[in-house]
């Protein structure tokens, strides 16, 4: 059965009153009581409603922001109206249906609404007990968020470049030419999105935010933004290596340089406040190189398959675990990949000079001890989803090419992609 716009409308407001608007004890029941009410949905639809409030019930215990669980309804409703509205072309006799534009069209005068929040003894759906169990109905939700967010930057995590020796600037782009300039925290200029680098998956690309499919790359070695073309020019001019910091005060912190696949004897760096591909020249060539990934926080690496969890060192083996918001083994600083050149590694904040590692295939959180094989071992390359939305992203090793890191039986390990496909995604958070 296909859910009426009455239902999805209504669903969308039960949601918004048990997590997101500031009514007393937040209208617990809203959703148990939605649920009593429309019991005669079909096992897939319910799965997948049930799926998003389990998923909102799991942000909010985590204290995610509103903004965060306001998305999440917004993409459920989208989805709703997607399959209403692809369910009545199939209906139709010629195949064609007038378009709302979505639920911002509706006008029924039956939409008017209703008040699921009334005082009830009955138990609340935002109990303590554990949440139901996943019966498949999510299969289809993520299916629907697959293809919505096809076109999002692969990480989904937002960052900007900023300068070493000009600590208050920031790479950014204008007509498609890159500069550096003074930095502004919400001008999507200056933010891109870490990808694998599309010359060589174990090294790196920068996919513009604002607009997507464009990729930071070198013409004339001066530094531009432009759409891929899908050339193996294109590719190799807008994949670089991330290799420590050129200017030696930076050396041992979150500072980095950027050097050129194709050219690499050049490295990006700020030239008179333009963005260009040189060599090393001396003078303040070193500074000039040197930059950081500023992320708006620190990084954890979310599930796709257990959005609640996300990767956590415990007694140094690491484990996909519920989410806490204010323990910092969760959490990870981005730095370069200690096999020089190649991929990013992972470093602990709450222990500094604690790496991700795998040893025997099982994930560790180890000291770093300057071997080539810790070195190895903590590398890893960033690639596309093997299963998931283009938000998600897999961890490749780079010394065991065929291998991903994955979550079984809430462990993390290196191994063959031989499982459920989405043990293997994660996204930024």
């Amino acid at each position: 059965m296909v859910l009426k716009s009455r239902q999805i409308d209504s669903f969308e407001k039960a949601c918004k009153k048990a997590y997101i608007k500031d009514y007393p004890d937040r209208n617990k029941k809203a959703l148990k009581k939605w649920f009593r009410k429309n019991d005669d949905l079909d096992e897939d639809d319910d799965d997948m409603l049930h799926d998003v409030a389990d998923e909102l019930k799991d942000m909010y215990n985590d204290e995610e922001s509103k903004k965060r669980m306001k998305r999440c309804i917004n993409d459920a409703v989208e989805d709703l109206y997607a399959e209403k509205e692809e369910a009545e072309d199939e209906d139709s006799d010629d195949g064609w249906r007038d378009r709302r534009g979505g639920r911002d069209g509706y006008n029924s005068d039956d939409s008017e609404e209703r008040d699921w929040s009334d005082d009830s003894d009955e138990e609340s759906y935002d109990s303590e007990e554990e949440p139901r169990e996943r019966r498949g109905g999510g299969d289809k939700r993520r299916q629907q968020q697959q293809k919505r967010e096809m076109d999002r930057p692969s990480t989904g995590e937002r960052m900007s470049f900023k300068s070493f020796n000009f600590p208050g600037n920031s790479m950014r782009h204008c007509n498609f030419e890159g500069f550096l300039h003074e930095t502004e925290p919400d001008n999507e200029d200056f933010q891109f999105v870490l990808v694998a680098g599309l010359a060589d998956r174990r090294k790196v690309s920068f996919e513009s935010v604002n607009f997507p499919g464009h990729f930071m790359r070198h013409q004339g070695f001066r530094i531009k933004i432009h759409e891929n073309d899908g050339s193996d020019l294109f590719q190799d001019d807008a994949t670089f290596e991330m290799v420590r910091p050129k200017c030696g005060d930076a050396e041992g912190s979150e500072w980095m340089s950027f050097r050129s696949v194709n050219f690499p004897d050049r490295y990006l760096r700020h030239k008179n406040f333009e963005l260009w591909l040189d060599p090393d020249e001396g003078g303040p060539f070193d500074a000039d190189a040197t930059f950081a990934l500023q992320y708006e926080k620190t990084v954890c690496l979310r599930s796709l398959n257990f959005p609640g969890n996300a990767v956590r060192h415990r007694n140094f083996e690491c484990f996909n675990d519920k989410m806490e918001r204010n323990n910092d083994d969760f959490y990870f600083n981005i730095r370069p990949g200690l096999q020089e050149g190649l991929g990013v590694s992972f470093e602990s904040v709450n222990f500094p000079n604690h790496f991700l590692r795998h040893c025997g295939f099982r994930l560790l959180l180890n000291e770093y001890d300057g071997s080539e094989l810790f070195q190895s071992d903590a590398t890893f390359a960033i690639t596309r989803a093997i299963a998931g939305p283009k938000s998600h992203f897999s961890l490749n090793s780079v010394n065991f090419e065929e291998k991903f890191l994955r979550h079984r039986n809430f462990e993390m390990w290196l191994t063959d992609v031989d499982g459920p496909e989405e043990d293997f995604a994660f996204r930024f958070d």
